[in-house]
């Protein structure tokens, strides 16, 4: 059975290219808003979350990261957040709780390796 991974991206074309670039390793999910992932974490159990780190609203920045944590399974789930070109810095990011930050779209062939990288340390 394939390791079930969430995508949170407000892009339905970043959502799209993800899942067709990991849907051979994962079983994947996608969102385009935090309250909906959260609404998703009630059902399943993920391996890893990849969350945009640009979400409006509440779940801007570490917004995501904070309601995911306090979600079942969401404790201990790697969660890597992904970003524009120009901000933030990845040493602010995984200072803040995430994971790992990768730079979309450029990033998106790392995508599958991170995820497995995460899946495997954290478990």
């Amino acid at each position: 059975m394939k390791p079930r991974i969430l995508i949170i991206d407000r892009s339905i074309e970043v959502q799209k290219r993800i899942a067709h670039t990991l849907d051979s390793a994962f079983t994947v999910d996608l969102t385009s808003s935090g309250s909906l992932a959260i609404l998703l974490m009630k059902d399943y159990r993920y391996a890893c979350i990849v969350a945009s780190y640009e979400l409006p609203n509440r779940h801007a920045g570490c917004g995501i990261l904070q309601d995911l944590r306090r979600q079942p399974g969401g404790r201990y789930v790697p969660i890597i957040a992904t970003a524009s070109k120009t901000h933030p810095q990845p040493e602010a990011v995984t200072a803040e709780g995430f994971a790992a930050l990768l730079r979309l779209p450029e990033d998106i062939g790392r995508l599958e390796h991170t995820i497995s990288e995460m899946i495997e340390s954290w478990d």
